[in-house]
């Protein structure tokens, strides 16, 4: 299988679950949300693999562990490194009112897409609230 012109010839390990990609250590275990996605995020990995190692991702081949190594040292000026800084950002009460609210226009402008499944999950729970609320004026 190749995506973004990686070849996995190994075969796949699942992600612990609790566990999100990117981030290191500690910081791994404490996040609740993912912070990328390789579908989602496809464009932004292949612009920062291009500018950063002048890698052409749609033609070269990459055996897997050969990408993630790549893919961990992306610098921090990359544009891609700095929206999953937004999507990983901790919004704490030590914040100045002005970096909360920074933080929080930038987590909306760049969160991810919820899952399909999550997605159908939530509009029919969003449906069966609407229609509850619109029923509870015939009774009352």
């Amino acid at each position: 299988m190749v995506v973004l012109g990686i070849a996995s010839t190994t075969k796949r390990v699942a992600p612990q679950k609790g566990v999100v990609p990117y981030a290191k250590g500690e910081e791994r275990k404490n996040l609740k949300r993912p912070v990328y996605s390789f579908e989602h995020d496809a464009p932004l990995i292949y612009a920062a693999f291009y500018s950063q190692y002048h890698l052409d991702l749609q033609k070269e081949k990459l055996h897997w562990w050969q990408f993630r190594a790549l893919f961990d040292g992306l610098k921090d000026d990359n544009r891609f490194v700095q929206i999953v800084g937004y999507r990983s950002m901790e919004i704490t009460s030590k914040m100045s009112a002005e970096q909360a609210n920074f933080y929080r226009k930038m987590q909306k402008k760049y969160e991810l897409p919820l899952p399909k499944n999550l997605q159908e999950q939530q509009n029919a729970l969003e449906a069966a609230f609407l229609f509850i609320r619109s029923t509870r004026s015939l009774f009352n």
